[in-house]
C-alpha cells in the first residue's frame, strides 16, 4: 500500500462516514437499483463500505455480494468491517473495475455509487467489462456525479449499445443489459 493509496482511503472514508451518513441513505438508493433478497450484487468501488454493509443486509442470506475496489487498505479496511460484523454474504475483491477477473453472467445488479467520475475517461473498457459481468436483464445502477451530467451519463452508457436507461430517480440510473448487444 502506498502512502497516496492510504490518504485516498482516509479522504474518502471521512467523507462517507460523516457527511454522507447525515444526507445519504444507502438503503434508499440500492433500493432504487433494484437491490432485493436473493440476488447477486456486484458494487464496484467498495471504498469504505458505505454501502456494501446495507447491501448485504437487502440480499439477505440467500443472497451475495461482491465488494470490488482497487485500492487495498479499503479491501481491507472493508473485509475487517463485515468480519466484525458478522457479515457472510460478502467478498471483498482487489480488483480494477476495467478487468475484474469476475465471471461472466455472475450478477443480477452491478452498482456504481460515487466512482463513476473516476471511471469515466476509461468508459469504454468499463461498458463491455459490465455487460460481460451481469446476467441477461441484469441493471447496471450509477449514481449521478457532481462532475458530470447525467445526460451525459446518459448519453454515454446508452450510446455504447451494451445497455438502455429503464430508470431514472433523483439518485440513480439504471440501465439493463441489452442481450447480445455490444460492437
Amino acid at each position: 500500500m502506498t502512502l497516496y493509496e492510504k490518504a485516498h482511503f482516509e479522504a474518502i472514508k471521512f467523507v462517507h462516514d460523516t457527511l454522507f451518513g447525515h444526507f445519504i441513505k444507502p438503503q434508499d438508493w440500492l433500493g432504487q437499483s433494484g437491490v432485493t433478497a436473493g440476488q447477486d450484487v456486484l458494487e464496484v468501488g467498495c471504498g469504505s463500505g458505505f454501502f456494501t454493509v446495507p447491501a448485504a443486509g437487502l440480499v439477505g442470506e440467500r443472497g451475495h455480494v461482491s465488494a470490488l475496489d482497487n485500492n487495498p487498505t479499503a479491501v481491507d479496511h472493508v473485509k475487517h468491517r463485515t468480519q466484525q460484523l458478522g457479515i457472510e454474504n460478502v467478498d471483498v475483491v482487489l480488483a480494477d473495475a476495467l478487468h475484474t477477473g469476475l465471471a461472466s453472467g455472475s450478477f443480477d445488479v452491478a452498482f456504481l455509487y460515487g466512482v463513476i467520475h473516476n471511471l469515466w475517461n476509461r468508459i469504454e473498457t468499463l461498458l463491455p467489462e459490465m455487460h460481460r459481468v451481469l446476467k441477461a436483464g441484469g441493471i447496471l445502477s450509477i449514481s449521478a456525479s457532481p462532475r458530470i451530467a447525467e445526460e451525459r451519463i446518459i448519453k454515454g452508457v446508452t450510446e455504447a449499445g451494451f445497455f438502455r436507461l429503464v430508470q431514472k430517480t433523483s439518485r440513480v440510473m439504471n440501465f439493463e443489459r441489452l442481450q447480445g448487444a455490444g460492437p
